[in-house]
């Protein structure tokens, strides 16, 4: 109909308002917010970064400078690590993973079973010699285990839990 058009795109608009306004609501809620910061046991945080095989790289380094002052920082992270398959991402993952999971619990949500279980099998073997527990959960699971699984997180006993959405249901 005549006009359709242009109501449409002033609805359009008006959406984009409304979402721009929400976020800037929420980034404005969340500067207010603070914690506790990480306090990093520097010895055992080396031993753990020995046992790493490989050199980082320059960006991996670069990011574990920002996400190690995110850390002891009273600002929660909000921070978003991308980058090629093999580049080290999920070795950032661990370090902070190790540093937090002293204090707090860890949840890493992958986006599919085969990623969550690649995940696991590497934060299990490089957390070997520490003494989190690291579960696993996914659709691959049971009920029955993933009721296990939910009663360690639910307790306490899980420090770092991998899993898919099912984290999150």
């Amino acid at each position: 109909g005549k006009g359709s058009w242009k109501r449409r795109v002033k609805n359009v608009k008006k959406e984009i308002d409304a979402v721009v306004d929400s976020l800037l609501i929420s980034i404005s809620e969340k500067t207010k917010i603070t914690r506790a910061p990480y306090k990093i046991d520097v010895p055992l945080f080396n031993s753990f970064l020995s046992l790493f095989k490989y050199t980082d790289t320059k960006d991996q380094k670069q990011a574990w400078k920002d996400i190690y002052k995110d850390l002891i920082s009273e600002k929660p992270m909000n921070r978003l690590v991308c980058g090629d398959v093999g580049f080290g991402k999920t070795e950032l993952a661990m370090r902070a993973s190790f540093v937090v999971s002293f204090k707090k619990q860890v949840a890493v949500l992958a986006p599919t079973t085969i990623l969550a279980l690649q995940l696991y099998k590497s934060f299990k073997k490089r957390f070997n010699d520490f003494p989190q527990k690291i579960c696993l959960l996914s659709r691959l699971q049971s009920l029955k285990e993933k009721q296990i699984i939910i009663n360690l997180i639910e307790t306490g006993a899980c420090d770092i839990v991998i899993g898919t959405h099912s984290l999150i249901s």
